[in-house]
């Protein structure tokens, strides 16, 4: 009950956290970020304090070394600092979360701030993601309004039924599960590839790669509209995961099989050819 003992000693936590995490974080993290910017500019941590805090700057660039600050506030904006605006301002709400993603998105587009080419293709696809779904949700916000009749929302959306919003929601949950696999996948590949070409002394074959991506995304393209087909979403999304794997081990061990068919010609190439020079 407001007013009561144990509200305010609830009350006195939940300001004694906020101020711990979604204010005090960042604020140490500006902090100690910046007090550490000339090491972080140029990839050397020599003082203790700049070691002990690499892993805020671990997978970015060196000139992007403050994008943890800028990934934080994004999560912060969009899941928490929302919840200040009051639930009778929905829209406001929406816009907010929706200014801030999109905002967010170019910056990343502009800066690609990550080491890895991957990690930068990952999060661009995440926060398309995450825009699609806040616009499917303001569209199932405004379909369920009983202030709109079905042919306002009809003139304003073009369709009254929830249904496609709902889809759209449950393909950007599946369209990242299955970016999360292929990508793994790939990076597996490229460990596998790398070992072998150190061991062997080899260079790593570009065509296993793509025979890779092609088998694993072939495979779990049909793997989602059969199960889709019989037995709806959850058979599409446990399809698709499953055939990932397998169409990725199978485009690599097509890959394998071509290569030591290649091995086991090359030699009677070279025995025609001795045999031609000799005669």
């Amino acid at each position: 009950m407001c007013g009561s003992s144990e509200h305010n000693r609830l009350t006195v936590l939940s300001l004694a956290l906020i101020i711990l995490w979604p204010v005090g974080a960042p604020i140490l993290f500006t902090f100690v970020l910046m007090a550490n910017r000339k090491d972080y500019l140029v990839g050397k941590a020599h003082s203790p304090q700049a070691r002990a805090c690499r892993f805020l700057t671990g997978g970015y660039r060196n000139q992007c070394f403050y994008w943890e600050l800028v990934e934080m506030t994004r999560r912060l904006a969009v899941s928490g600092w929302v919840v200040l605006i009051p639930y009778e301002y929905t829209w406001t709400r929406f816009i907010f979360v929706l200014g801030i993603s999109v905002i967010i998105l170019m910056f990343t587009a502009a800066k690609w701030p990550m080491r890895k080419e991957e990690d930068n293709w990952l999060s661009l696809a995440a926060q398309i993601a995450l825009i699609f779904c806040f616009a499917s949700c303001a569209i199932i916000k405004l379909q369920q309004a009983e202030s709109l009749t079905s042919e306002q929302i009809e003139d304003l959306v073009g369709f009254t039924s929830e249904t496609g919003p709902f889809y759209v929601l449950c393909f950007c949950a599946m369209a990242w599960l299955f970016a999360m696999l292929i990508t793994y996948a790939y990076l597996l590949h490229q460990t596998m590839e790398k070992y072998f070409a150190r061991t062997r002394k080899k260079p790593v074959s570009s065509r296993t790669s793509k025979r890779l991506l092609v088998g694993a995304i072939g495979s779990a393209v049909i793997a989602a509209i059969i199960g889709f087909a019989f037995n709806g979403l959850s058979g599409a999304v446990i399809g698709a995961a499953i055939a990932t794997i397998l169409g990725a081990m199978c485009g690599s061990i097509y890959s394998r099989i071509l290569g030591y068919r290649k091995r086991w010609k090359a030699p009677t190439d070279k025995n025609a050819e001795a045999g031609g020079v000799q005669a």
